[in-house]
């Protein structure tokens, strides 16, 4: 604004102070003196927002657990809806003189195989919501983190495959008969 074009209109005039908290006592009798002074506690907002903040991170973590577990409840439903096939794979391979160690590592590579890919996506998915959270509703500058990349995958094809043998561990121990026997 120009000079004095304000000049008769009411001013409010605004600053800032530190008050060490041994003498918060001054600053209520400054109150009670002045009752048109605005006096806010910067400390007390800050302990509100940390609070906020904290409410926010349980709400993360609560959607966190439940989406783990979620995870882990789909990758039993997928495992227990393939477990026939594998078994009846195994009877198979060993009614034709296949070994043991062989079948496991066939079993074992198509499940790194498709649990690897499924760690690749569900990182994907994980390092593009966080982009998205990240860049449009906290309005925070995203920073790529190649260890969601590296965990997914590994937590995903380790789990698959201790899963995946496990189920299968019945039919590598009894007779290719018996096994074919109950699954057909």
């Amino acid at each position: 604004m120009p000079p004095g074009l304000l000049d008769n209109y009411p001013a409010s005039y605004i600053t800032s102070f530190y008050v060490p908290p041994a003498e918060i006592a001054m600053m209520h009798e400054l109150v009670r003196t002045f009752p048109n002074i605005l006096v806010v506690d910067v400390a007390i907002v800050i302990n509100q927002v940390q609070q906020m903040i904290k409410q926010v991170s349980q709400a993360i973590e609560f959607v966190f657990i439940f989406t783990v577990l979620a995870g882990f409840s789909v990758l039993y439903a997928a495992i227990a809806s393939t477990q026939d096939e594998r078994i009846y794979e195994a009877g198979n391979f060993q009614s034709i003189g296949g070994q043991t160690g062989t079948i496991v590592t066939c079993l074992g590579s198509r499940i790194c195989d498709i649990s690897g890919l499924a760690g690749l996506f569900a990182s994907a998915g994980a390092s593009a919501l966080g982009y998205v959270i990240g860049k449009h509703v906290l309005h925070l500058d995203y920073t790529f983190n190649p260890w969601i990349w590296l965990v997914g995958t590994s937590i995903g094809v380790i789990g698959v495959l201790i899963a995946g043998l496990l189920g299968t561990r019945s039919a590598l121990s009894s007779p290719p008969l018996l096994t074919l026997r109950k699954i057909g």
